[in-house]
């Protein structure tokens, strides 16, 4: 009889790292590695990553995992895919990359995107889609690749995500899941299908993407080949996944009312919903909930984490050293902290503005490094707290706020939630992308019979930070002056991209 563990495998392509993980039946965490690779910018405006060095951080990750000793004590039943969402890699008939992954950032295709959604009129991609045509969407890609390398574009034989991508280099099918196949642009939300019109008006045949299964079903199994490289037994199902907005089932964000935060490369709120939203102003994105049934409305902000990266790197600080510069001084100053405006990479939230640049106002001189960073961190959380005000805007019920980002840094916590005016609720768990991958394989097997029971199950809760009535007070006073650095951002930030467009160039 064995006394092994039976656990889940998952992995997960982040915007900047990967993490391997081994999950048991309840969802503990049992074992994690995680690593960097990086991102290539080969031009101005150009994102890439490289595939070749996904799967040598995937190696090396799981290498370090056997070494631990959670490792020999383990049946891996499945493996569980997650990556970033709206990275593209185009495959040959044989499966190989004819093109390095462009990921989220990547925005070669700003004049071609323009182009299209003139041909297809303003609202009729987010009608059928949810979201917004814009030059990082899949859909943008594959227009810009058709007009621009028509040769490659004609050697293509399927557009993948990239945890799509992972899966069949691991020897799975080439399939995916709604919530990627929504990412693409491509995809009918309500019918839930690829979406002819805007097939056509891209010039890409169904054909040539992946069919869309459930999450949880099975998606092959592991190869020979890979199984040697990575030291598993080949023939451990493959798991069709989802992209990173699973992290939403790991928080146990699955009920209306409920919004989740996240706080990673980018930054991301998204309120969980019963019904389908039509916002006419075509400010917040609507996703597919990998829960049947529901949905996922809100928006993202582009360089909240890079933001504060940005921050140390500039104040010649480390990660507790920047975060300490917040936990002092609460702002209670002669005069207010500067405004922050963090779109430092562009900007989606609501803001839908590939030329926004990062910015401060509000500068004096009598002002010091603390003040500085506090804004930044501020700037951040005002960004996220404009997707809160327009979930709320549209009818929608906010009775909790989860938060995936690590409770660690009590003081940028407590400094969130006095700018939402709401408690933020944090898991005891805190790979929360990672755990709904490995919850969508225990479902995919049947080790649970529902989305609620693996919720019921693998969630539990943990900490939570309360605002402070008096911080919060004084936080709307800050939050109209951000709403009227915003409105002055907006009438000069085209002339700061030019500029800096004129530089590159």
């Amino acid at each position: 009889m064995s006394s092994k563990i039976h656990a889940i495998l998952t992995i997960d392509i982040g915007l900047t790292n990967c993490k391997v993980s081994l999950f048991d039946l309840a969802g503990r965490l049992l074992g994690q590695v995680g690593s960097r690779y990086p991102t290539i910018n080969p031009k101005p405006n150009w994102s890439e990553q490289r595939p070749g060095d996904w799967w040598k951080t995937i190696k090396k990750c799981n290498r370090a995992l056997a070494a631990q000793p959670a490792w020999a004590s383990v049946d891996i039943l499945a493996i569980s895919l997650t990556a970033h969402m709206h990275g593209m890699v185009a495959v040959d008939q044989e499966r190989k990359p004819l093109t390095n992954c462009w990921t989220l950032f990547d925005r070669r295709a700003e004049q071609d995107v323009h182009d299209l959604n003139i041909e297809l009129g303003e609202r009729t991609a987010y009608r059928i889609t949810g979201g917004r045509l814009e030059a990082y969407t899949p859909a943008a890609k594959i227009y810009w690749l058709r007009r621009n390398q028509p040769e490659l574009f004609a050697r293509t034989a399927c557009f993948l995500s990239p945890k799509d991508y992972l899966r069949q280099m691991l020897g799975g099918e080439q399939v995916t899941d709604p919530v990627d196949a929504a990412g693409t642009l491509l995809y009918d939300l309500r019918r839930q299908c690829w979406s002819n019109i805007l097939l056509e008006a891209v010039g890409v045949d169904a054909r040539r993407l992946p069919e869309v299964r459930p999450a949880s079903m099975v998606a092959g199994k592991l190869g020979v080949q890979a199984a040697r490289q990575l030291n598993l037994k080949s023939g451990i199902p493959l798991l069709t996944g989802a992209g990173d907005d699973v992290e939403a089932l790991g928080a146990g964000v699955i009920r209306p009312g409920q919004v989740l935060e996240h706080i990673g490369t980018t930054g991301t709120l998204i309120a969980c919903t019963d019904r389908y939203v039509d916002d006419e102003q075509q400010a917040v994105e609507i996703y597919p909930h990998v829960v049947p049934g529901l949905y996922l409305v809100g928006g993202a902000t582009n360089a909240a984490g890079r933001s504060l990266d940005w921050l140390r790197r500039v104040i010649d600080s480390d990660r507790k050293n920047a975060d300490l510069l917040i936990s002092g001084n609460s702002g209670q100053d002669e005069f207010p902290s500067p405004v922050f405006l963090p779109f430092i990479l562009g900007e989606r939230g609501l803001l839908w503005d590939g030329q926004a640049t990062g910015m401060f106002l509000g500068l004096r001189e009598n002002q010091s490094k603390a003040e500085l960073a506090r804004a930044v961190y501020e700037g951040v959380a005002f960004s996220l707290r404009e997707i809160l005000e327009a979930v709320r805007g549209m009818g929608l019920e906010v009775d909790q706020l989860v938060s995936g980002s690590s409770p660690k840094n009590e003081a940028w916590s407590r400094l969130r939630a006095n700018i939402y005016g709401m408690a933020i609720h944090y898991p005891s768990q805190t790979d929360l992308t990672g755990l709904g991958a490995a919850m969508l394989a225990l479902l995919g097997l049947g080790v649970y019979p529902d989305f609620a029971s693996v919720a019921r199950t693998c969630g539990s809760p943990g900490s939570r930070i309360d605002p402070d009535p008096l911080q919060a007070e004084r936080y709307n006073y800050q939050w109209e002056r951000y709403l009227t650095a915003l409105r002055l951002g907006k009438q000069i930030f085209p002339l700061f991209y030019r500029s800096n467009t004129a530089l590159q160039d």
